[in-house]
């Protein structure tokens, strides 16, 4: 009975140090340019789309928004919004949690460094309008921290390219 129960320690211990492992090693071997280049190429394959990865920066977005492509987008409307966190229909900033929420950016104001937003929820707080600006760093911030709610993602909507014969 005693050489199972060590056994089953070795076994846990082992276990555990190989999710340990895998959980340092992974998200740099998903960040190498072969491994990436390797899932956009098989993305492409099976979907006829076009998929990156890129880290979120200022820059990535403005360039997008001067091409004039539309970017959907998931966020933390909490932050977003500068709201508390809600517990079911209450806000409770103490036990609550964030909310998501996804809008879409279709405009950059490159002097006062806003994007134009369009919002589905029209009686957002701050706004109070399905269009308004919001602060290019304020909005990359609610974009990173969508990661809570599991919104943290980008879309980019351009048209398809013309078949060429």
């Amino acid at each position: 009975m005693k050489i199972l129960i060590r056994l089953a320690v070795v076994f846990a211990a082992v276990v555990a140090l190989g999710l340990a492992a895998l959980a340092i090693l992974l998200p740099r071997i998903v960040k190498s340019d072969a491994v990436r280049a390797r899932i956009e190429t098989a993305a492409y394959d099976a979907l006829g789309r076009e998929l990156r990865y890129r880290d979120l920066s200022p820059g990535l977005l403005r360039e997008y928004l001067a091409r004039g492509n539309p970017v959907l987008t998931g966020l933390s409307a909490t932050y977003l919004y500068g709201s508390v966190r809600e517990r079911g229909l209450e806000y409770d900033d103490v036990g609550g949690d964030p909310v998501g929420h996804f809008v879409v950016l279709s405009g950059y104001d490159r002097e006062k460094r806003e994007v134009l937003v369009a919002d589905p929820l029209k009686d957002n707080p701050p706004f109070g309008s399905h269009y308004y600006t919001v602060g290019l760093d304020r909005l990359v911030g609610a974009i990173l921290l969508g990661i809570v709610t599991y919104d943290a993602n980008l879309l980019i909507l351009r048209p398809r390219e013309p078949e060429t014969r």
